[in-house]
């Protein structure tokens, strides 16, 4: 289903997408199979749920914000899962894998503003912002493309390689400071290094400033 409004685009599957002309993005996408599929159903009903909440016009802004705060808390969950999880694919461990999708991610800028991103070794964080006439769904679709193909003939495996479906935010005001530092942040607080610039599937574009060392917000 499609709904839109204005220079603003809500699709649904799953997820609930929301696609705004001139917005930056915050997506997150994963593995195939890192998730069993009855985990899954409960995150996507709640999400669901407290999407049409966080954007309905009926309801008071206060129960948006609300809905808007719970929705991150669900995130959160789903990412901390992804970063404790003992079982499911993690083909991103394999050095050649990250670099790959690294250079892909990179190798975009003539369609997306890439602001940030890290590579997890069963999912991925970007912040970026299309440049028209790209949209969210195009940048998304051929770096999960290139990528999938080239994954595959590395690690030997049949697709899919991605699940399907992304998680995709468009950060509000004020919210792109912490987003960055959530992004960099993670493959240390998942124990996977001990600082951000350790982790080789980390990238911070030159114009960020006013993060330091350990990938927190100075002042």
């Amino acid at each position: 289903m499609k709904i839109i409004h204005g220079d603003t685009e809500l699709r649904r599957r799953h997820l609930p997408h929301l696609e705004r002309r001139g917005a930056e993005y915050f997506v997150t996408w994963r593995l195939y199979g890192t998730i069993p599929e009855e985990v899954l159903e409960s995150m996507r009903l709640k999400a669901q749920s407290l999407e049409a909440r966080a954007q309905s016009a009926t309801q008071p802004p206060d129960e948006q914000e609300r809905a808007a705060r719970e929705r991150k808390r669900l995130f959160a969950l789903l990412d901390h899962y992804l970063d404790s999880a003992s079982t499911g694919n993690d083909w991103l461990k394999n050095p050649d894998c990250l670099e790959t999708v690294k250079q892909t991610i990179l190798d975009q800028s003539d369609r997306a503003s890439i602001d940030c991103f890290t590579i997890m070794p069963n999912h991925v964080h970007l912040l970026f912002l299309p440049i028209p006439p790209d949209t969210l769904r195009s940048v998304m679709k051929r770096i999960k493309q290139i990528t999938a193909y080239h994954c595959l003939l590395l690690t030997n495996t049949t697709p899919p390689f991605w699940e399907e479906e992304n998680y995709d935010h468009i950060p509000r005001e004020g919210e792109r400071p912490r987003i960055t530092s959530y992004i960099i942040r993670n493959p240390v607080v998942a124990g996977l290094c001990n600082g951000w610039k350790d982790w080789s599937g980390t990238y911070l574009a030159e114009e960020f400033d006013g993060i330091d060392e350990r990938g927190f917000l100075m002042g």
